[in-house]
Order: structure tokens, then sequence, then C-alpha cells
């Protein structure tokens, strides 16, 4: 079954205990049948399809049931920006240089969204345009409509999540990146 890693505090995990409960826990407890809060429900394969309610560790040993206590599912497109991004598969020949590892800018917005630059090429960043899509462009360019690779895709918040390919700049034209 899968665990989840919490967004803002990595060392607090929800997990499957393997045995009977769902368990919301320290990273050192991943697993096991402990925790600050519990689901006993061993039928369902993910904690926010369950119909039965939570309960939390009351610190002497006993558990209270938490009926309004809820786990669900999250919109990605509230989840905290990934802190690195790898861009692979470009064919075209000035896309190829923007391949590789890229590291969130924590703080710092393009056209009021993250960016994140290059580890290889500090002159390389991600960014959105401002208009209709996410550029893998120079720094100069940053936040414009250029660049090597695009994504036109300007209903995610974040490139990752978006379900759409991107294009290369071949001179002439785009290029879907298949």
């Amino acid at each position: 079954r899968p665990c989840y890693r919490h967004a803002e505090r990595p060392t607090h995990w929800v997990a499957y205990n393997g045995t009977s409960a769902w368990n919301a826990q320290s990273e050192a407890s991943l697993g096991q049948s402990r925790g600050w809060m519990q689901l006993l429900d061993s039928s369902c394969h993910t904690p926010d399809v369950s119909l039965l309610s939570w309960e939390t560790a009351d610190g002497a040993g006993k558990w209270d049931k938490k009926p309004n206590l809820k786990c669900r599912e999250a919109d990605p497109s509230t989840m905290p920006p990934a802190s690195a991004l790898v861009l692979s598969g470009a064919t075209e020949a000035k896309a190829q240089d923007c391949l590789g590892l890229y590291r969130l800018i924590k703080g710092y917005e393009v056209n009021g969204r993250p960016c994140w630059r290059s580890v290889r090429r500090s002159d390389r960043w991600i960014a959105f345009n401002g208009e209709n899509a996410w550029n893998a462009q120079s720094e100069a360019s940053l936040g414009q409509k250029r660049g090597w690779l695009q994504l036109l895709d300007s209903n995610v918040s974040t490139p990752d999540l978006s379900k759409t390919q991107w294009e290369a700049w071949d001179g002439s034209n785009w290029v879907r990146q298949d």
C-alpha cells in the first residue's frame, strides 16, 4: 500500500502498519503500529476512501474517536511546488542544452509563479511566461514568451502537474517532444 509524506513536515507520514490500521506517525515509526493518529480500517487500499472514524492518541495509551477528522485526497494545485524538476527527452539540439536537474528558487517568482534554475547551467531557467506557457529559457528571457522548450499549459500552478507534452523550438517551428 502507498505511504504519504507530509508536504511541510518531511519526517511525518501516513502509512499502513501491515496488519490493522493506517497511522499518522514519525518517520522513525514508519509502518509500525504506533503514531499520533490511527484509522482502524484494513479493508481500504488508501485512507481517503475509508468511511470509519480516525482516532487520536491521548498520551496515556488510549485512543479517542474523532468523527470529524477526515483524510481526503489533496488537490495537487494546492501543494507546495516541487523542490526540484528534471527535464529529459528533448531531441532538438538547442533544447538539449536545457536538459537536466533544476532546483526551485524559494521565495522568487516569475509572473506570479515559482521558477527553477538549472543546476548544470545557471543561465537556464524554467519559468511561466505570464500568458500561456512554461518555458525552459535563458536568464535574459526570464518570464518572456521565449525559450528552447515550452509547455503550453497555463492552467497548472507548476509544470510537473501538466499532462501536456513539452515542445522544442527547431529554429522555425515548435516540435512536440514525445
